[in-house]
C-alpha cells in the first residue's frame, strides 16, 4: 500500500466476514479490493485492543499524542523509517515506498505476470509497474538464452552499397543550398 492509502484507511473498509480490505487509491481514483491475510488482520486486531485511542472516529489510525486526529502519510513514512532503523536495515531509498518494490520483486520473480502485480500494486498502465520490478543480475543470467558459437563470432560487415539520388521531378523546383535557416541566431545576436 502507498504511505497515503495507510493514512486514510477506515474501519468500514475492512470487511471480517468476506476476508477483504478495501483500499480507496487516491493517486488512480478507485477502489482496490485485497484480501485481508491473516498476519494483518491479527496486526489490526491488536492495534485496535491494545493501541488505538479510544474515539468514534472511523480512521483505523489514530495519533496516540496530542493534537489528537487522523494520521497523514508523513506519519507512516516515519514509522517505517524509524522501523527500519531499529531492526538495523540499510537502504539506498527509505521508507514505505520500498516495500511496493520488494513485493512486486518478490512476485515477479515467483513468475507472476505483469499485468497481476500491476492490479496488485493499483497502476492502470504497465509502464508504472515495470519501475518496481528490478531484476538481480543472478535472476537475468538463469534466464539469459546461450549463444551458439558461431554468432558469437563479429560477422564480416559487407561495404555499404552507394544509392543513386532520385532525379528531381519537373515541377519540383531546385533546392538552394546556400541559405541556411538559423531561428535562434537573431535571439543570439540580441543578447
Amino acid at each position: 500500500l502507498r504511505s497515503s492509502e495507510v493514512a486514510e484507511l477506515r474501519l468500514d473498509d475492512i470487511h471480517w466476514r468476506l476476508g477483504t480490505l478495501r483500499v480507496r487509491q487516491g493517486k488512480v481514483r478507485r477502489d482496490l479490493l485485497l484480501p485481508l491475510v491473516e498476519p494483518v488482520a491479527s496486526a489490526i486486531v491488536a492495534y485496535l485492543r491494545d493501541g488505538r485511542p479510544t474515539t468514534a472516529a472511523r480512521e483505523v489510525f489514530r495519533k496516540c499524542t496530542a493534537p489528537a486526529g487522523s494520521i497523514s502519510w508523513t506519519v507512516v513514512y516515519e514509522v517505517v523509517r524509524k522501523a527500519l532503523g531499529s531492526a538495523g536495515i540499510e537502504a539506498k531509498h527509505w521508507g514505505p515506498h520500498m516495500f511496493r518494490h520488494a513485493r512486486a520483486t518478490s512476485l515477479l520473480q515467483r513468475g507472476v505476470p505483469l499485468k497481476t502485480i500491476g492490479d496488485l500494486l493499483g497502476h492502470r498502465v504497465p509502464e508504472a509497474t515495470s519501475i518496481y520490478c528490478k531484476l538481480a543480475v543472478e535472476d537475468l543470467r538463469v534466464v539469459a538464452l546461450d549463444i551458439p558459437e558461431a554468432a558469437a563470432r563479429p560477422a564480416e560487415v559487407p561495404a555499404p552499397v552507394p544509392v543513386p539520388a532520385p532525379a528531381p521531378a519537373a515541377a519540383e523546383r531546385p533546392v538552394r543550398r546556400d541559405i541556411v535557416l538559423r531561428p535562434y541566431a537573431a535571439a543570439e545576436e540580441a543578447r
